[in-house]
């Protein structure tokens, strides 16, 4: 039995990263590996408390970059003793860090223990968080997708220590609502074309592209309905948005929902992202997987298991957006089946949570086997520098 510890920086919620760590704990080998849980986040320390699983919840702080506390030395060195205590105590024998933040006193506390890590990267750093949180003393890392790897190879992270494994989705449990109870709930006529987008109410999730997007839409023969699954900061901003533009008898908020898939599965008739920025795409994934055409943007993850007009309506900006939604309404009755089973075959035979749990526990055999030949320099964490002078060098020859 192989003693595994995360450790997850979060904010008090289960969305993506949270949710994904509670579908990869839960599928281990119990057999093989015990799960031990480090985090700063209530709500995933409550769940897993719930599910029986061993679980210590602390106050965590960066230091520089930026970040508030800025310069919190002493709750810092904090972490780096309580890390080591839990490792010691525990009998950690490997570390998945579950997040970019830990990094920043993992990776010391991992090269003082000499316990192996691995870093599981849930999206994109910045430059400056990718020097300040050292994330390139991982001795490995773990990417949802190649697009977020991208920037990590960039500075000189190498290649050979950079596994991609895509998330894994969760098939939807058994539908015990009425096929069309979402439209019944709604009040629409079930001849209306629903489509659905899940979310934070937040600017990377580019909710008001699809609020534009309306009002062309609603000028046509059979103007479709949008439902909003998802809560954050631009609720009430998005709901006024949407009466300006005179399109808010064409939408729906429902706030957060614990139980997405069933709402997916509810009668509605497509998914659309409008997303300025995505790691992976989980949710489309998981329209995908409830069988529904999908409309998406083509960045991030998402292309990487949708195909533009093979499994997905794909597209580059805001006037290919509208097109894409106005072909898919006029070719619904032909156009809809035939991408929503292309995605659910991929999605359901490549993207299960079984093949992810299983690519993670041989990066965890493979790490621990091979501890001793996993020492990184700390020299290491300067390779943004690199990637640094590079952008600064490109800039004056520009100027030049």
């Amino acid at each position: 039995m192989k003693n595994i510890l995360y450790v997850h920086f979060g904010d008090n919620w289960i969305r993506g990263s949270e949710q994904c760590l509670l579908q990869l704990i839960g599928s281990l080998e119990t057999q093989r590996f015990c799960p031990i849980v480090w985090t700063n986040n209530p709500a995933l320390h409550d769940k897993l408390i719930s599910q029986g699983v061993s679980s210590y919840l602390d106050s965590f702080t960066l230091m520089m970059g930026g970040y508030q506390p800025n310069f919190d030395v002493k709750n810092w060195l904090s972490l780096v003793l309580k890390g080591r205590t839990l490792i010691r105590n525990n009998t950690v024998d490997a570390i998945h860090v579950n997040s970019g933040a830990p990094c920043q006193w993992m990776n010391l506390v991992a090269k003082y223990t000499k316990t192996p890590l691995v870093t599981q990267l849930h999206s994109d750093y910045l430059l400056s968080d990718r020097f300040w949180l050292a994330i390139h003393l991982s001795p490995t890392v773990v990417t949802v997708s190649h697009a977020i790897s991208e920037s990590l190879l960039s500075d000189g992270f190498p290649k050979q220590r950079l596994e991609v494994i895509h998330n894994g989705i969760a098939n939807p449990s058994v539908i015990t609502h009425q096929p069309s109870w979402v439209k019944d709930r709604l009040g629409i006529k079930h001849s209306t074309l629903l489509f659905a987008t899940v979310g934070s109410l937040i600017h990377r999730k580019g909710i008001d592209r699809l609020l534009n997007a309306l009002v062309t839409l609603k000028t046509t023969l059979n103007p479709p309905h949008l439902l909003i699954i998802g809560d954050g900061e631009l609720n009430q901003a998005l709901q006024s948005l949407a009466t300006h533009l005179k399109v808010d008898n064409q939408v729906t908020f429902v706030g957060e929902q614990d139980n997405v898939a069933a709402w997916l599965q509810g009668g509605v008739d497509g998914f659309i992202s409008g997303a300025r920025e995505e790691a992976f795409g989980l949710v489309v994934a998981e329209a995908g997987l409830a069988q529904l055409p999908i409309i998406a943007p083509n960045i991030g993850g998402i292309p990487e298991f949708v195909t533009h007009n093979v499994s997905a309506l794909l597209y580059d900006n805001d006037r290919e957006l509208l097109d894409c939604w106005q072909t898919l309404i006029e070719q619904y009755d032909t156009l809809a089946p035939k991408i929503s089973q292309q995605a659910h075959n991929y999605i359901s035979n490549n993207l299960s949570i079984e093949a992810n749990t299983h690519a993670l526990q041989r990066v965890y055999d493979v790490m621990i086997s091979n501890q001793n030949n996993r020492q990184t320099s700390l020299f290491a964490a300067f390779r943004p520098l690199k990637t640094l002078a590079q952008r600064y060098w490109t800039g004056v020859m520009h100027n030049a």
